[in-house]
Order: C-alpha cells, then structure tokens, then sequence
C-alpha cells in the first residue's frame, strides 16, 4: 500500500514499492506518491460553497481542473484529462477555452442583449464533440453495461449543449456558463472511456517502479485498499496520513513543495461570478 511499512504491506498480500518518488508535509498531514513526480497543493479540507465563477469554472475544487479526495461513485475522476498535457493539441485544448463577453455574437432584431458564440468558436467546440462521439462508438462493445449507459447520457446531453450554443441566444454570461457545462461534459466523457479501456484493463505490477499516466488528473485518498487499486490500474495518485502514523520504515527519495495552480487559473478563480 502506498505509504505502509513492510510489514503492513506483507499483511495485505499486496505489495507497492516502499522508496517514495516525492513527499511533502502539511500539519498535521503527510502527502506521499509512489506514481508521480509532483505533489499537487490540495484544496480538500476546507467547505467550499459550489458556485460559478467569473470563467464558468468552480475554482480550487474543480474536478476538472485540479485533482481532488478520491469517490467511490466517480471511479474515473482520476482519468480526467491534465491541461497542460493538450495545450498544443488543436482539438483536445478546446475543452479548456474561456470565452468572454466579447465572443457573443448579438442578435441583430434582437430587443435584449442576447447572443450566440462567435461560429468559428462553435466549430472549435465540435471538434472535441466529435472525437468523443468516436471514442464511444468504438467503446460501447468493450466496456461494462453501467458504463455503456454512462456513456450514451453524457454524448446526449453533449450534444445538447452544443446545439444550444449554436442555436439559443443567451445572455453573454450564460453562454459563458453553457460553454463551461459543455466542458465539463466531454471531459468526463473521456475520463469514463479511459478508466475503462485502459485503466481497468491494466495488470498490477511487481515492478520496483511503476510511474503513472501523465495525462490523467489524479486523486487524493487516505484508504490504503484505494491506493493500491489506483497504483495497479495507473492512475495518479498521493496517499494522505497523520504525521505521527507516517511509518518510519518508509524510504523517502525527494522532499519538496506543493505544486500550486497555475497563476491565470487562480486569478479566474478570484472573480466571483457577476463582478466585472
């Protein structure tokens, strides 16, 4: 298990290797990683109301932007696709575009200050659309019946959304938040099809190391059995513990800081929602 001892390890019948790629402290907690080369800055532990920020997003504890705690109902959380892994994708990038008030193309006959997004955005949004739209058609057949209906709702409502930014005149600030829904749905669309067409079909591994897929976002777990089921399917992950039941038989290869976000996300974050 990810930060047990040996004989903790031996116990279980599982085994992860004991020398850690990274560890980082924050009282009273330790954040350790057999998998990644980083340690990203957690925002877990505080309450946070969920609302629409000035970009469409949630801030710190959006799932699709920054890793968070690890959930049984959302298995695939940890298979969203990373940012800064498709910035010089043409098509996957997309699914982080920001539009602002000024991509709104208005209605000319229009009475009230409504609009559609600017049509070559909308044919940049279809892009994504349509890769996902495959990626499920060549799923449906080799994933589990949960994941097939999974699947067929969030293209619908995929779909849908890109027919309303197409077609519905909306207030600047609701197309911005249509946009952002849109998003969100294609990305969890991926990470459904990832998790089950790579993750699951992976082999636990005997390995000294066994590094994780760079393009998946991750997660946060404090349950031993959880880190060593992320460990074997790939996905990262950082196992989280109370500084005094930190084992000391562990073997710690580097000590270093948390990655915080990136500084233009974090000034989106900052805007609330409504303010100019």
């Amino acid at each position: 298990m990810a930060s047990t001892s040996t004989s903790t390890s031996i116990a279980s019948k599982k085994y992860i290797p004991h020398l850690r790629h990274n560890d980082t402290v924050k009282y009273p907690h330790v954040f350790t990683s057999p998998n990644t080369t980083f340690i990203p800055e957690p925002y877990i532990f505080d309450v946070v109301d969920l609302q629409p920020l000035a970009d469409g997003r949630f801030g710190h504890i959006n799932c699709f932007l920054w890793p968070q705690l690890y959930s049984r109902k959302h298995q695939w959380s940890g298979c969203i696709f990373r940012h800064e892994q498709f910035v010089e994708d043409d098509v996957m990038k997309w699914l982080w575009f920001t539009p602002t008030e000024t991509d709104a193309r208005q209605e000319p006959s229009c009475v009230f200050e409504l609009g559609l997004l600017e049509k070559k955005l909308c044919n940049a949004l279809e892009k994504p659309f349509n890769k996902a739209a495959g990626c499920v058609a060549n799923a449906q057949k080799s994933v589990r019946t949960d994941a097939q209906k999974d699947l067929a709702v969030h293209i619908q409502a995929a779909s849908h959304g890109l027919q309303r930014l197409q077609c519905l005149p909306l207030p600047a600030r609701d197309m911005i938040l249509q946009v952002a829904e849109f998003q969100r749905i294609l990305l969890d669309t991926f990470a459904i099809v990832q998790y089950e067409t790579i993750a699951l079909p992976s082999q636990p591994s005997s390995d000294q190391f066994r590094l994780s897929n760079s393009r998946w976002m991750g997660v946060f777990t404090a349950d031993p059995a959880t880190a060593q089921e992320l460990y074997d399917i790939c996905i990262p992950f950082w196992y989280i513990c109370l500084e005094e039941t930190f084992p000391l038989k562990t073997n710690i290869h580097l000590v270093q800081e948390f990655v915080p976000r990136p500084l233009a996300t974090s000034l989106h974050a900052m805007l609330k929602y409504g303010e100019s």
